[in-house]
């Protein structure tokens, strides 16, 4: 979708940037007004459809709008994001797991051209609710994302910003967005289940290494798989924790392997994929 709808407007978004870029200061401030109404339309569009970012920035890393908060511009984006960094750098497209001045998300970032000059670049992207909501509906497991508050913090717009996130309950180096209720209730319900046992849980999470946990309630059981999160520059930020419930002793063995191990590889397999395009931009680079 980001593809399509990146190819669809490239010349329109090339050519108003490039007008911007010539305009006197009342101008531009037309222009980007002009920008504004011709694409929150499609900005509404796109968030129906799971997109929820959409924000354009100069060459120089500067911060032209943010859709999702279109009061806030004008600041400088290179020393915050990695991605927009590559982009400018190699002029090709880069897509990733990133922090944000607000937020986290999976982001899609273009190139932006006109008359063959670089321009600026134009980020597309998706929140971790996204996946969420399609993983519990293909495979019956529920997901759960902690990252680690230092981390957030050091990219937030400002210190006020971290009212958009609450401290994990289980490990408080972590913390987990609250933007989505329903993630949320699950959270609690994830740190319930650790209550018996929560400093064992707390170091392994501390090491950002994968691991499994096993909890028993009754005659049933809950598989939590913990997956390092990486992000464009491979650093490990975080966890994905997807949790398989309700499951009776003598299929403990068969669903781990089905749909742990299996999910597990599968994802680590996407990472490597990620990490490979990565590195393959920055040699180029």
């Amino acid at each position: 979708m980001a593809d399509i709808l990146y190819r669809q407007y490239e010349e329109v978004i090339g050519k108003m940037l490039n007008d911007y870029n010539r305009a006197s200061p009342d101008e531009k401030f037309k222009i980007r007004e002009k920008m504004l109404d011709t694409f929150m339309p499609v900005y509404e569009n796109i968030q129906e459809r799971g997109l929820r970012r959409l924000q354009f920035h100069l060459v120089d890393g500067t911060n032209l709008i943010r859709f999702h908060k279109p009061q806030m511009f004008g600041d400088p984006m290179l020393p915050f994001r990695k991605s927009l960094q590559m982009v400018n750098e190699t002029q090709k497209f880069v897509s990733g797991f990133e922090e944000g001045r607000f937020w986290t998300g999976f982001r899609y970032v273009y190139p932006v051209f006109f008359n063959g000059q670089h321009l600026g670049t134009v980020e597309m992207g998706f929140d971790f609710d996204a996946i969420k909501r399609e993983m519990a509906t293909y495979t019956g497991t529920y997901l759960v994302m902690f990252l680690k508050k230092d981390i957030v913090q050091k990219k937030l717009f400002n210190k006020d910003e971290i009212k958009n996130y609450r401290v994990c309950n289980i490990n408080d180096n972590f913390i987990v967005e609250k933007n989505y209720r329903p993630l949320i209730k699950r959270h609690t319900k994830l740190c319930e289940c650790f209550s018996s046992n929560p400093i064992d849980v707390r170091q392994k999470m501390d090491t950002l290494t994968e691991f499994n946990e096993v909890i028993r309630n009754n005659n049933t059981f809950s598989l939590i798989h913990f997956l390092p999160i990486r992000n464009i520059a491979n650093d490990k930020v975080g966890y994905i924790a997807a949790v398989i419930e309700n499951i009776a002793a003598p299929s403990l063995t068969y669903f781990f392997y089905a749909k742990i191990v299996i999910g597990a590889v599968c994802l680590i397999l996407l990472m490597l994929y990620w990490n490979n395009r990565i590195n393959k931009l920055n040699q180029k680079s």
